[in-house]
């Protein structure tokens, strides 16, 4: 394995599937036909080193010669971070099924392909109880929302502020999501539900977290998880970080100005890892605008409105913001703005931030 040529995943050296300290997501690929993404591409992110730092020696990741090398490969696609104009040799390799431009806005969509690749696997990537595809970079932003996630599933409830101080408290000492899970099953809330057995507490996970009845193929599963020593966080847990509660549960976690800005920039709703995303990146400090400037980089909102005139694009974007046509006053007076040199993206922030949007959308 040490010398076919490639390099070894990154959860197979430290345990995550995210860049470790010391590299930088620097490019991608994908593999068409893996079967591990339900018929969709698989994505291969190269973590290179940053210079000036030395995570590793060149050889056998771990010092075993069963794995894949580690930072011994100096190569890069390079459609991430390009305003780093050098990195390091590769030190390990993340995979998601999720394009990586959807969560690294550093990453272009520019398209490599290796379908050489498709069959590298590591037991590492299919960790049981684990959240599926986090972003490439590990943070507390994307526990967060797993926390966030376990509230609704176990409490039926926003989580209070007091109580995710608490708890992310202990992840940062070292709790994992199951953890937190046990913690909430444990309180004094969760005992107003008294002591159901366990096809009603699997039901009751499902209504919570998924908001649905458990079905009998789901319900038996959960079930024999039980029956065979898995404990009740593990069971919410499962439900919590499923691809089903992220997605019926990002709406209710993501903040507004996130999901009004997927719909005025791109005139659709978010997809959850995004939606996610984004919210992680509002949490963490940076400001609105960067964000709306990020989402009018990219070709899906660059492709719409290529070759318009001023005019025309503050004309297309009463229409595909506000469902109306523009009036003559409003129409003219972003028309100057621009004519004047401000940025179309500064336009698109008051749009998806405007009361009448906000009215339109029902989203506050």
């Amino acid at each position: 394995m040490c010398c076919d040529g490639y390099t070894e995943f990154c959860c197979t050296i430290t345990g995550s599937n995210t860049c470790p300290a010391g590299t930088v997501a620097a490019g991608w690929w994908k593999a068409d036909g893996s079967g591990f993404c339900g018929g969709g591409p698989r994505y291969y992110i190269d973590c290179n080193v940053v210079p000036g730092q030395h995570p590793c020696d060149c050889g056998c990741a771990n010092g075993d010669c069963g794995n894949r090398k580690a930072c011994c490969t100096r190569f890069r696609y390079g459609q991430c971070h390009q305003e780093m104009p050098e990195v390091g040799a590769i030190m390990c390799r993340v995979v998601t099924c999720t394009p990586p431009w959807v969560f690294d806005s550093t990453c272009t969509t520019s398209t490599a392909t290796d379908n050489n690749t498709a069959r590298h696997d590591a037991a590492c990537l299919h960790r049981a109880f684990m959240p599926t595809d986090p972003p490439i970079s590990a943070d507390a932003g994307w526990v967060g929302f797993g926390v966030f996630r376990l509230y609704y599933t176990v409490l039926g409830r926003h989580p209070d502020p007091d109580g995710y101080a608490f708890v992310m408290s202990k992840v940062a000492q070292g709790w994992v999501l199951g953890d937190v899970a046990e913690y909430l099953i444990a309180s004094e809330e969760f005992a107003r539900y008294g002591a159901p057995p366990d096809d009603l507490f699997v039901e009751l996970m499902y209504q919570q977290g998924l908001a649905r009845s458990a079905d009998s193929a789901g319900k038996q599963y959960f079930m024999d998880c039980l029956a065979q020593g898995k404990s009740r966080g593990d069971v919410a847990n499962v439900i919590a970080q499923s691809s089903e509660a992220q997605n019926h549960l990002v709406s209710r976690i993501t903040r507004g100005s996130v999901q009004r800005t997927y719909l005025a920039a791109f005139v659709r709703a978010g997809e959850p890892v995004g939606l996610y995303y984004w919210d992680k990146r509002l949490w963490e400090g940076i400001p609105l605008d960067v964000m709306t400037r990020s989402f009018c980089m990219q070709p899906e909102f660059t492709t719409r409105y290529e070759g318009t005139t001023n005019r025309e694009f503050v004309e297309a974007l009463y229409r595909n913001v506000l469902d109306r046509d523009g009036d003559d006053d409003g129409v003219a007076h972003w028309t100057g703005l621009l004519d004047d040199g401000m940025d179309r993206y500064v336009i698109v922030v008051f749009f998806a931030d405007s009361p009448e949007f906000k009215q339109r959308t029902g989203i506050a």
